[in-house]
């Protein structure tokens, strides 16, 4: 059994025990305002205007309201530090390495924020109103262009549960770099090339934060987010 907090519509949140195979697994992930590398006014820490509230897995919330007689559900995600953009930013900087090489990278923007040497990890990691990655048939979709000899990567967690996509500016190639090593292959791996005009003809506008009006910048200690989700 794990508990959940609910509003039978008394205003009232109370918390029920649910069974594991009918719990809903809601997740919130944060997003963030444009990096500060693309001109925006930038004092550390990273910018955090909004959260997404998605399901990854158990029967739709819907559902399970209705069963026990919840008009809301509420959820309460607590964020420590910068973990999760320096997780985003991690990922990014390992699918640059294993398709350039660590000779390919003239400079790493995002490397000492990863270890946490800096705290300007909002200065490479961002949101925008667009996203690219939208093939619903995988978890996870990461995707890497060069503009200018710099690498910009987007990166994009559950997919097909329609979370959040974030633009990782990674670093700079040296001038001889050569791109497309990385091949992976097998059933947990797939490589697609697409052209421009396709990514383009199938990205969706991302959809307005739900807290934009609570602007908040996390300076390095934990940020708590909570979402009341009306079924």
């Amino acid at each position: 059994m794990l508990p959940l907090q609910i509003d039978r519509g008394d205003g009232k949140y109370v918390s029920v025990d649910v069974r594991v195979k009918d719990y809903p697994a809601l997740m919130q992930l944060p997003e963030f305002l444009p990096p500060a590398y693309f001109g925006r006014e930038y004092k550390g820490g990273v910018d955090v205007c909004g959260v997404r509230t998605i399901q990854a897995a158990g029967p739709p919330a819907e559902i399970l309201a209705r069963q026990i007689g919840a008009k809301r559900i509420q959820v309460t995600t607590t964020f420590e530090g910068h973990t999760f953009p320096r997780l985003l930013a991690k990922i990014a900087y390992t699918f640059l390495v294993a398709d350039v090489g660590l000779d390919g990278i003239e400079t790493a923007y995002v490397l000492p924020a990863i270890l946490g040497r800096t705290n300007d990890i909002g200065q490479w990691v961002r949101c925008d109103e667009t996203e690219y990655i939208t093939d619903v048939r995988w978890l996870h979709g990461v995707s890497m262009q060069v503009v200018k000899g710099e690498v910009i990567a987007r990166v994009r967690l559950f997919v097909n549960c329609n979370a959040p996509e974030y633009i990782v500016v990674v670093g700079r190639l040296t001038a001889d770099a050569e791109t497309g090593k990385f091949r992976p292959s097998g059933p947990l791996g797939e490589v697609r090339t697409r052209t421009g005009a396709d990514v383009l003809a199938n990205a969706t506008r991302a959809p307005l934060p739900l807290e934009s009006s609570r602007l908040h910048r996390s300076g390095g200690s934990s940020h708590q987010g909570s979402n009341d989700k009306e079924p």
